[in-house]
């Protein structure tokens, strides 16, 4: 109960957008399990794991997770059919005096069962469902022929064709269980035609034929139909749910992409704001950058030459400024009447040009003593 509780707050807690993510994933009725419902499916995932398809990612294709769902559907009747045959074999065994084939033939069901579910694990549903199908119509129609005598009581059998409806409607497409309607109907007139009848059935056919073909027909009719349109309503049901996942998914993708472009817009506000301030060395990072990948990048190439533009700005400046104070030490010393001979400026742009003025003014004093002493 506690446990109940805590998985409906989480759900309870939950933003609009995680909900619709969870939704998308499959992974929002988790939510809702509690640790009873959960191992009782525990053994169908077991069951499952050995007789149908695996299952498939959450971003497969609608026919691929409708493969599996189909699949695991099948798996399900094949089960509990494959028990009802397995429990009738000890009361088929018991009757065998009176009715000698019906244990053989829960076998052979029961065959045909596991048979199916191999098919089924390799992922022939149809076939599988197909091959049941058949099974279970000569399995009920056998039972019916080799039943004698053939009086009232046999005519219950009849029932057992709309076992045959419902598994042709859940293992195969729906459309199939009128052709196994018209198999069966065409198997209730024939016992009724052409079997050996007991003088008292004899006797009912001539009195009311009409009433005793109309009760199995119409009931098979009926459960047919309703079989087939329950089988319709499903498949709708799951077309709707596919495309209730396909718009969540579509807008989780909207909502992703909201936020990473609100974010990726706030990095490209929030640098521009650095280089602004003065920090030429601020850059949009571009990890996590999917939208805008090619906006932030052409940024920071911009922002690359714009710094490399100011660096040399300010180299030129401090030039101006050297040379500047250059000239004014020149102009100096001239008045002075002294050599010029220009002090370091650290500039690694002038100093060269300053070695080669001073080399050139050393050379010339030192020719200019020499012709004096002379």
């Amino acid at each position: 109960m506690t446990n109940s509780m805590t998985n409906m707050s989480n759900v309870d807690n939950m933003s609009q957008e995680q909900k619709q993510l969870a939704l998308a994933t499959g992974e929002f009725p988790l939510y809702l399990l509690d640790d009873q419902l959960q191992n009782r499916t525990a053994f169908f995932q077991f069951w499952y794991a050995l007789t149908a398809l695996p299952e498939v990612p959450a971003d497969s294709s609608f026919a691929q997770r409708e493969a599996v769902r189909r699949s695991r559907l099948s798996s399900s009747v094949l089960l509990f059919l494959l028990i009802a045959c397995m429990s009738l074999v000890p009361v088929s065994y018991l009757a065998r005096a009176m009715y000698p084939w019906y244990m053989w033939l829960c076998l052979e069901l029961a065959g045909v069962c596991i048979v199916a579910l191999v098919l089924l694990r390799h992922g022939y549903t149809n076939t599988a469902g197909i091959l049941v199908c058949v099974a279970s119509y000569l399995t009920i129609t056998t039972s019916l022929v080799t039943t004698m005598p053939f009086d009232e009581t046999t005519l219950q059998g009849y029932d057992m064709y709309i076992l045959l409806l419902l598994l042709c409607v859940w293992l195969l497409p729906p459309r199939w269980v009128f052709l196994f309607y018209l198999l069966s109907a065409a198997a209730i007139i024939g016992t009724l035609f052409y079997m050996p009848l007991s003088p008292v059935l004899q006797t009912d056919m001539h009195t009311r034929m009409f009433l005793i073909l109309i009760r199995p027909l119409g009931i098979l009719f009926s459960c047919g139909g309703v079989a087939y349109i329950a089988a319709l309503s499903l498949n709708n049901a799951v077309r709707r749910a596919n495309r209730a996942e396909t718009v969540a998914v579509i807008e989780h993708g909207q909502l992703q992409i909201r936020s990473d472009l609100r974010t990726e817009v706030q990095n490209l506000v929030t640098t521009q704001v650095h280089v602004l301030n003065g920090n030429l060395d601020a850059r949009v990072p571009l990890t996590n950058v999917r939208i805008l990948f090619q906006v932030a990048r052409s940024l920071n190439l911009l922002l690359v030459r714009l710094q490399r533009a100011v660096n040399a700005e300010r180299q030129l400046q401090s030039v101006d400024v050297v040379v500047a104070g250059l000239v004014a030490h020149i102009q100096h010393l001239k008045v002075e009447r002294k050599p010029v001979f220009l002090p370091w400026t650290d500039n690694p742009h002038l100093d060269p040009l300053i070695a080669e003025i001073n080399t050139d003014n050393l050379n010339t004093q030192n020719d200019h003593n020499k012709n004096f002493y002379r």
